[in-house]
Formats: C-alpha cells, sequence, structure tokens
C-alpha cells in the first residue's frame, strides 16, 4: 500500500443525511482524491452509516482507479458506538490495492491514523481532530500525514469535479 486515505463524511442533517453542504463537500474533496490517486488502483471502503454511505457515493464515480467499493459497518462510530481499531487494521491490512480509502467518522479520523504509523509505519502521529469533509492522507513510503482541508470550489461549476482523466487535465490548467 502506497497511501491510507482516511475521509471523515460531510455535514449532514438532524436525520443523518448529508446536507446540500455536504455533498458540495464532498465533490470538493472528490477532485483532490482523485489527483492524489491519479494512475494507482484504489479500494473504497465505507461506514453504513447513511452520511458516510452517501459520501463514498459522491467519490465513488468521481476518483479514478477504484477497483473495489465495499460499506463495512466496522468503520461506523459516534458517541455510543466507539470505533474498534483492531478490526479496521485488520481491513486495510488484507487490501492490496496501491490506496486505501477509508470514509468513516469523527472518532476514526483521530484515532486510526496513529494506531496505523504505530503498527505498519513504526512512527507516531500525534493525535488531531478532522473535521467533516477532510482527510488524512498517509503517505506509507515517506511515513507522513498531510490534512486536506476543506476548500470550496462548488462555485466555479460541475466542470471543476472531473469524472475522467482528460477534464482533469483541463481543471488543473484552468484552476
Amino acid at each position: 500500500m502506497k497511501k491510507l486515505i482516511i475521509v471523515r463524511h460531510g455535514d449532514y442533517l438532524p436525520d443523518g443525511n448529508l446536507s446540500e453542504f455536504g455533498e458540495r463537500q464532498l465533490l470538493d474533496l472528490a477532485w483532490k482524491i482523485n489527483r492524489l490517486v491519479e494512475g494507482d488502483s484504489a479500494v473504497l471502503i465505507s461506514s453504513t452509516a447513511p452520511r458516510a454511505e452517501q459520501s463514498a457515493d459522491l467519490l465513488h464515480p468521481r476518483v479514478q482507479g477504484i477497483t473495489s467499493y465495499t460499506k463495512n459497518p466496522i468503520f461506523w462510530s459516534e458517541a455510543h458506538r466507539q470505533p474498534n481499531i483492531e478490526a479496521g487494521l485488520q481491513i486495510i491490512e488484507e487490501q492490496t490495492a496501491d490506496v486505501v480509502i477509508i470514509v468513516t467518522h469523527f472518532e476514526w479520523g483521530q484515532d486510526l491514523p496513529t494506531a496505523f504509523a504505530e503498527r505498519f509505519l513504526q512512527t507516531r502521529f500525534p493525535l488531531k481532530q478532522l473535521n467533516k469533509a477532510q482527510a488524512w492522507v498517509i503517505d506509507c513510503e515517506a511515513k507522513t500525514r498531510v490534512r486536506i482541508p476543506y476548500k470550496n470550489r462548488t462555485h466555479l461549476g460541475p466542470f471543476f469535479y472531473p469524472t475522467n482523466a482528460s477534464c482533469l487535465n483541463a481543471v488543473a490548467v484552468q484552476s
């Protein structure tokens, strides 16, 4: 595995579904993740919470190279459902793609990078919060972690959320 990308779902409504704002957040994030994955094989694994599934559903067609998309309840956490980090690490370890993308929740975004780094990279990342529609990108070769922040690009219109590589090149030139 070259990269582990841990995505926190977008903004959501009281009923647990993504808000329109959350959808826009994920469209922006999809564009950024697509550029990171470009040329590599990727698997997408989502929590089974509606807000996470909807976030992953927005990423899936917009990130090139995804060869597998699954939903797994292990990655669902909230105040009364604490993460089973050990089970999550085992699922990640079983993946053979270059990039593993996990769409999940606050607790996983905080705890998983540290546990992954200690177990597989023999290094330590301090605990840090991951806000909605942000992602951690862990480069397994460089042993680094970088946060992808949310930045609203929706004012640029739907052209800027490419679903094919030729559009991506146009975006890079125009943005």
